[in-house]
């Protein structure tokens, strides 16, 4: 009896196994971006004001093509209104669908020189930020939730140098993690 109700309940366990969906879920990261460009270094001047729980800024990438002809570069950007967007200083047109920032260069982006992407934005995400009861303010490091504070790239192989300058209120300190 002891040995048919085990091999029962392994039946039951081998089928939910079997069934269960081991697919990519909405929130996790695809293996591998297939990015046509590289993110060299990221200039970071950023604003937060942890009253109103907003963050405003200039996020400043070097970028570079990895194939030739690229006249596009799409970032995420979820829940935050950009302001403006420039490629080598000059003003660029782009257009925000869904949590994507998608620029066009108008000219193709350079495989042998870096060229200077600068965005202004501001926003006021309730995901992906959070506030304790003690006024601590910081960013959640769940999937996908960098976007919600700044306009990138969000996903955790695409690494690239960042030089940051954060505002805050004088009696508040900043923690930035990295090398």
């Amino acid at each position: 009896m002891k040995k048919s109700l085990s091999s029962i309940f392994s039946i039951v366990i081998l089928v939910f196994t079997a069934t269960q969906d081991c697919s990519v879920k909405d929130w996790d990261y695809e293996q591998n971006p297939k990015l046509t460009y590289d993110f060299n270094h990221l200039d970071l001047d950023m604003t937060i004001d942890p009253v109103n729980e907003t963050v405003k800024g200039v996020a400043t990438y070097s970028i570079s093509a990895k194939i030739p002809a690229q006249t596009e570069v799409i970032l995420h950007a979820a829940a935050l209104e950009i302001d403006a967007v420039t490629f080598d200083g000059n003003e660029k047109e782009f257009l925000v669908s869904g949590d994507s920032l998608i620029i066009d260069l108008a000219d193709t982006l350079s495989m042998t020189k870096e060229s200077e992407l600068a965005i202004t934005w501001q926003g006021r995400s309730i995901y992906g930020t959070h506030k304790d009861r003690f006024g601590t303010l910081w960013s959640s490091l769940n999937p996908k939730s960098q976007r919600h504070w700044l306009p990138v790239y969000d996903h955790p192989r695409v690494a690239f140098s960042v030089d940051a300058d954060i505002t805050i209120p004088a009696n508040l300190d900043v923690v930035f993690n990295g090398n």
